[in-house]
């Protein structure tokens, strides 16, 4: 419990800079201590940030963006050449359960370094598998 508390002290204070890492660091603290008071910050980390994920298919550097005009299409193009359109309905909403929702858009837990980096002394878990 005292080190779920930690990380979730580790999540706030990284949320304004590094919002992928703080949600992370939320994802470990309720899985180490699963209770509402971990679920509850973890849940505050989502809504106070604007992080929605990371989009991935592009092998190049993208360098245009645009929404379609019904807000839930999102076009990006990139130096590969290619243009994709991308479903972007719902990913503000909390539909799914409120860790599920951390583990989609951070694209998974913490990664072994960084679990070693955060969590000194406790065995890695992948606290984002399914």
């Amino acid at each position: 419990m005292a080190i779920a508390r930690l990380l979730d002290s580790q999540a706030s204070a990284a949320l304004g800079r590094d919002p992928r890492t703080a949600l992370r660091l939320g994802e470990a603290a309720h899985a180490l201590d699963p209770s509402s008071e971990t679920r509850s910050a973890l849940l505050d980390e989502l809504l106070a940030t604007s992080y929605a994920g990371t989009l991935t298919g592009h092998t190049g550097g993208v360098t245009a963006v645009a929404f379609a005009p019904d807000g839930h299409t999102l076009a990006t193009a990139s130096l590969d050449q290619t243009v994709r359109l991308w479903d972007v309905a719902g990913l503000e909403r909390l539909q799914l359960h409120t860790m599920e929702h951390a583990c989609v858009i951070t694209g998974g837990g913490l990664d072994r370094g960084e679990w070693a980096h955060y969590v000194p002394g406790l065995n890695y878990v992948n606290v984002c598998a399914s």
